[in-house]
């Protein structure tokens, strides 16, 4: 299979379609304390900014910026964890679930949006091939 070949169709497609792309992203995409908040609402465990460096890829500097501006809204707390007053477990408010959810539920209905002009059949494949592109980059970091 030639890989190239479809990068370079897939590089077209951004080039042409960068106006449409942009729109899609900005109305389904996750980015920031949103994408920390929606993570923060699946967590049964105690959550230390090291687990979200670890998870989102980011440098602790973002991480303490994201952290700061989301407690200064009420939408995280941070509480001390055990006897070291160093370490600091991230708990989502009731203002950040509410928050979360409404977020949720805007990116949901602008998702379906995009996918309704697809058949049943691609919507699961374009997911699936979503996932393995996904693998793809975890695999590529690792090594």
């Amino acid at each position: 299979m030639d890989y190239r070949k479809y990068s370079e169709e897939l590089l077209d497609l951004q080039i042409d379609c960068s106006g449409a792309l942009n729109q899609i992203t900005a109305n389904t995409l996750i980015r920031g304390e949103d994408s920390l908040l929606l993570w923060l609402c699946r967590q049964d465990a105690a959550v230390f900014p090291t687990d979200i460096m670890h998870h989102f890829r980011l440098s602790s500097g973002r991480v303490a910026n994201i952290l700061r501006s989301t407690q200064k809204k009420g939408l995280i707390t941070r509480c001390q964890y055990g006897d070291d007053l160093r370490r600091n477990c991230i708990r989502i408010t009731d203002a950040g679930r509410a928050y979360a959810s409404a977020c949720r539920e805007k990116i949901l209905e602008s998702q379906t949006a995009v996918l309704e002009g697809l058949s049943e059949k691609e919507a699961g494949n374009l997911a699936e091939t979503f996932r393995r592109i996904l693998q793809n980059v975890d695999e590529e970091t690792v090594a």
